[in-house]
């Protein structure tokens, strides 16, 4: 049962792989729709900044709010730079669970349209069916074995010696 638990212990962890890098892909596409999208929002404040300055240069609003503006466009260009670190970071972490070498380019074009099929899927799976439950199963089993061994180590014994002169 011991060989039996390593299986199912080496069943879990390639399991735990497979969760690790969906889970790193997610984030990484979650981090480049983001990008996608902040980028957008900094083309449309740009425009409105550029209007601003206008506005500003013909006296028809207050440089506090010319500048105000200003100041939220060096924000989102930050976040923006903050996210595409954090991709990148994301990206080479998935390189590294897949096993490939750091050149090699990754895009990320795959959506996961049917999500919601998969987890019910997974959820719907039989809690017996699951490695971890396995793995716990077969710790009790060998756990009452080792038990009953030590507790057959304080059975009393029976002992004779004999001397012959």
């Amino acid at each position: 049962t011991s060989r039996e638990l390593s299986q199912i212990a080496t069943q879990q962890e390639k399991e735990n792989l497979v969760l690790q890098v969906s889970q790193t892909y997610y984030a990484a596409w979650v981090s480049q729709e983001q990008i996608v999208l902040l980028s957008k929002n900094l083309e449309s404040l740009s425009k409105i900044l550029k209007i601003s300055q206008l506005n500003y240069e013909n006296g028809l609003t207050r440089k506090l709010d010319y500048e105000r503006i200003l100041v939220n466009k060096t924000n989102l260009e930050s976040q923006i730079q903050s996210l595409q670190t954090s991709q990148k970071q994301l990206l080479n972490l998935l390189k590294y669970l897949l096993d490939l070498p750091l050149e090699v380019s990754l895009e990320l074009t795959e959506k996961v349209d049917n999500l919601s099929d998969l987890v019910e899927e997974n959820l719907s799976e039989s809690i017996s069916q699951r490695t971890d439950y396995q793995r716990i199963i077969k710790q009790q089993v060998l756990n009452r074995q080792e038990r009953k061994v030590l507790e057959a180590g304080f059975y009393p014994s029976l002992s004779a010696t004999y001397q012959y002169n």
